[in-house]
């Protein structure tokens, strides 16, 4: 693994770690969903961080409860999260 590469796995896991516990803390009824797509997850942040400068502006369309967008904001990217369904603009 290439330095570049392990210091990207490092912030993500950071983000993902902190993210946990904001969900824990905040909204504990969701961290089974937020583990039961978790591989999914964890492929898209890597995707976005191998090809997205930090700063860049991030559209997550069809958010969800925004656990994407938790992660990727703490990694320092501007996100933008929208979904169809209204009940997920309280989570985000």
């Amino acid at each position: 693994m290439r330095n570049s590469d392990f210091a990207m796995q490092k912030e993500l896991s950071s983000a993902i770690v902190w993210t946990e516990k904001l969900i824990l803390s905040a909204l504990p009824g969701q961290i089974k969903e937020f583990y039961y797509t978790f591989n999914r997850r964890l492929e898209a942040l890597r995707l976005v961080a191998k090809y997205c400068r930090k700063g860049s502006t991030i559209l997550d369309a069809g958010a969800g409860q925004g656990f994407h967008s938790l992660i990727l904001k703490k990694m320092g990217y501007k996100v933008i999260a929208i979904d169809v369904n209204d009940q997920y603009y309280f989570h985000a």
